[in-house]
């Protein structure tokens, strides 16, 4: 994976600072973890032409979302960009 800092969640004023990664397909098999909610990235979500994704770390689904489990399958916008939160 590769890490990133200062990715802008959200849009205009009411935009956040976040942290975070970019993973391959294979990155959330390999290290064991399990989704609280959803599901995570897998392979078939890499491939050319798939629907971007996100998987939320807990804490920005608390802080971000007030830990509303209807947040997934909700679009959010990432630098600008539409991703559908997955986990």
């Amino acid at each position: 994976f590769s890490s990133v800092g200062g990715l802008s969640l959200g849009s205009g004023p009411e935009a956040r600072e976040v942290s975070g990664a970019i993973v391959d397909g294979d990155y959330f098999a390999a290290t064991g973890v399990a989704a609280r909610l959803g599901r995570l990235i897998g392979p078939a979500d890499t491939l050319a032409g798939a629907p971007r994704v996100v998987v939320l770390s807990e804490r920005l689904w608390q802080a971000a979302f007030g830990a509303d489990p209807r947040v997934v399958g909700r679009e959010v916008r990432l630098n600008g960009e539409a991703l559908t939160v997955v986990g």
